[in-house]
């Protein structure tokens, strides 16, 4: 393979991911400028919203009931609240939430790329860890010693560089 071929892991719209550059929207950044990467998933605000006007109906409901002395307004506050529950639940099934995948870049934090959905998050963070990788690839071919400072992971990874023999066995 020649020195200058990229391939092309993620051909885009929203991002561009090569063995070498990575292409966004906020900018364009050379794979080896970038390291401690990080994945951030922010949990889905309407569910805890929901659930604390779940929480409210059901305790004005039972103080409600309790001042007037009727069991229908517990009786109906707590069909509410389980109807609110119902529709928490239905909220929250099948979403992760907001999910973010920073960087570094020389130093200065970088959001690459955000998404709501896991499936198109996870093809782009599955491209970027292979743009790093090459890119790690390919400064070990030349000979030079690197460190990769984290993985997308966030847990941080010995030297890359190519072990020197130790003399003993």
């Amino acid at each position: 393979m020649a020195q200058n071929s990229e391939t092309v892991y993620h051909p885009g719209p929203r991002i561009v991911v090569t063995s070498r550059r990575i292409e966004t929207t906020g900018g364009r950044f050379l794979v080896r400028d970038l390291d401690e990467f990080q994945c951030v998933y922010q949990g889905y605000p309407g569910r805890r919203i929901a659930m604390i006007c779940a929480a409210v109906e059901l305790a004005v409901a039972v103080i409600a009931a309790a001042l007037a002395g009727a069991a229908s307004i517990a009786i109906a506050g707590l069909v509410v609240a389980a109807a609110m529950g119902a529709a928490i639940r239905a909220l929250g099934r099948g979403k992760r939430g907001w999910m973010v995948l920073l960087a570094e870049h020389r130093g200065h934090p970088v959001a690459l790329f955000s998404s709501q959905n896991q499936q198109e998050f996870e093809q782009i963070r599955r491209a970027v860890l292979r743009a790093v990788e090459a890119d790690a690839a390919s400064r070990l071919v030349a000979g030079h010693e690197i460190m990769v400072a984290a993985t997308l992971s966030g847990r941080s990874v010995s030297s890359r560089s190519p072990r020197r023999p130790s003399g003993r066995r």
